[in-house]
């Protein structure tokens, strides 16, 4: 994902986590998101939104496995108002 339009889906994904910030629910974010939460140098800030919020990921193993390559583009987080 080059690097402008995932910084654009970070800012959009930080406005909309803040707009629940305020309703009593359990939340479920799941997708194909694309960025690779096994390499923090291409996940940080994703991450980092999503902690910042009390998003717990459920899936922090590889979800593609190639001869060339290890990757997590599948991602499952998970948040419980209490």
């Amino acid at each position: 994902m080059p690097n402008s339009n995932k910084d654009n889906f970070i800012i959009g994904l930080n406005d909309y986590l803040q707009g629940l910030n305020n309703t009593k629910a359990y939340y479920i974010i799941a997708g194909d998101i694309n960025i690779n939460i096994i390499d923090s140098d291409k996940s940080f800030d994703y991450l980092n939104t999503m902690a910042n919020h009390n998003y717990i990921s459920c899936i922090n193993k590889y979800t593609r496995i190639t001869n060339n390559s290890n990757s997590c583009l599948d991602h499952i987080f998970t948040k419980k108002y209490y």
